[in-house]
């Protein structure tokens, strides 16, 4: 089975994604720097910092992707206050959720580092 690459570093950030099934990989400068597991949003950083794709994501297995195009979220958001609301809460829960993975990862480092003279 090939790998299906979703996004490269670099790449314009014109859409995100809602990961439902399966597993993804995220590299950045060629370095593996995480997974990505259901259900978690993928590419959701530039969508709404405007920033380009801060890695690269690739699927490591048969993947069900909900592709959200950015013009059309936020012209929903602009129709919708409400859904706009309960997005905006779901967004805040999923990346709570990957900065304290994050932080985890971080602390674990660190303690390694701290063995070095």
């Amino acid at each position: 089975m090939g790998y299906t690459v979703i996004f490269k570093e670099g790449d314009q950030s014109r859409d995100m994604y809602i990961l439902t099934e399966g597993l993804l990989k995220v590299t950045s400068m060629g370095r593996n720097v995480g997974s990505i597991h259901p259900v978690s949003t993928v590419g959701e950083m530039g969508v709404f910092t405007e920033e380009t794709r801060s890695a690269t994501v690739t699927t490591t297995t048969k993947c069900t992707l909900l592709r959200i195009i950015k013009n059309d979220l936020f012209d929903l958001f602009e129709k919708d206050k409400d859904f706009y609301i309960k997005f905006q809460k779901a967004m805040l829960l999923d990346l709570s959720h990957k900065l304290r993975m994050t932080n985890e990862v971080i602390v674990k480092l660190r303690s390694k580092l701290d063995k070095f003279p």
